[in-house]
C-alpha cells in the first residue's frame, strides 16, 4: 500500500488554474485524470484547450473534492493509487500529477500504478518543484537556513525534493520514458543572489526555475528471450 501524502492545513487554497502548463497539454485527449485536483481550478485550463474532454478527479481532501465535482465529470474522494480501484485502465489519454509527487513519502508506488492507466498513446504530465531554485540555494550556502514556508519551494508539507537529475531517474525507475523535461515559472535573482549565482559560471541555468514540466508515457518492455539474444548477438 502506498503511503499517503502529507496533510494540508488549508486544503482549498490548491485551486491554481496553472495557464503555464498549457503547452503540455495534449489536444487530441478524450479523456483525463486528474491526480490531487483539489477544488478543481486546473479544469478551466483544460476545458478551454479541450472543451468536450472528459475530465476526472482523484482528491484526498473531501471538502475540496466536493468543490471539484462542479468542474469535473467524476471525482473520486480518497489516496491514489490507494483509493483509486473506480478508475478504469489503460483509458486516460493524459494523467496530470501536478505539485502532488513532492507531497508523498514515497512517489514511486503512485507513478507505477499511472502506467496501467494511460490508454495507448497517452501521456502522464506532472510538475515539480525545483530544490535547486536560487530562492532554496542562496539561503542555504550563504547563511545555512532552510526555512518552512506555508507555501513555495520550501511548503512545509513538503516530503520530497527533487532536482532535474533525480526527477529523470525517478521516471525512468517507475517505467516511464521522458519526452519532455523543462523548467517553467522562471524568476530572476536580483542583488546578492545574483552576484553569487554568476560567480558559480555556466552551469547555473536549472537554477531559475521554480518548478519543472514533465511529459512521460510508459516505456517500452525490454526485450527478452532468445530472439533478442540472437538481435543483440
Amino acid at each position: 500500500m502506498a503511503a499517503q501524502p502529507s496533510s494540508d492545513p488549508d486544503p482549498l487554497r490548491y485551486s491554481a488554474t496553472r495557464p503555464e502548463l498549457a503547452p503540455y497539454v495534449p489536444r487530441g485527449a478524450r479523456r483525463a485524470l486528474d491526480v490531487g485536483c483539489g477544488t478543481g481550478g486546473f479544469a478551466e485550463t483544460l476545458r478551454a484547450l479541450v472543451p468536450d474532454l472528459e475530465l476526472w478527479g482523484v482528491e484526498p481532501v473531501e471538502s475540496a473534492a466536493d468543490v471539484a465535482r462542479g468542474a469535473y465529470d467524476k471525482v473520486i474522494t480518497g489516496f491514489f493509487p490507494d483509493d483509486a480501484g473506480e478508475l478504469p485502465p489503460a483509458s486516460f489519454d493524459a494523467i496530470y500529477l501536478l505539485d502532488v509527487i513532492e507531497h508523498l513519502p514515497d512517489p514511486e508506488p503512485a507513478l507505477r500504478a499511472a502506467t496501467s492507466l494511460v490508454a495507448p498513446g497517452g501521456v502522464l504530465v506532472a510538475s515539480i518543484p525545483n530544490v535547486r531554485h536560487f530562492d532554496v540555494w542562496w539561503p542555504l550556502v550563504r547563511h545555512g537556513t532552510w526555512t518552512y514556508t506555508d507555501t513555495g519551494l520550501l511548503d512545509r508539507t513538503h516530503l520530497r525534493w527533487f532536482t532535474r537529475s533525480s526527477i529523470a531517474d525517478l521516471f525512468a525507475a517507475t517505467g516511464w520514458t521522458v519526452d519532455t523535461l523543462e523548467g517553467i515559472n522562471r524568476t530572476e535573482p536580483v542583488g546578492w543572489k545574483a552576484k553569487g549565482i554568476a560567480a558559480l559560471g555556466s552551469r547555473t541555468a536549472d537554477m531559475f526555475f521554480i518548478q519543472y514540466a514533465v511529459v512521460a508515457r510508459p516505456a517500452e518492455p525490454t526485450p527478452s528471450g532468445p530472439s533478442a539474444e540472437r538481435a543483440q548477438g
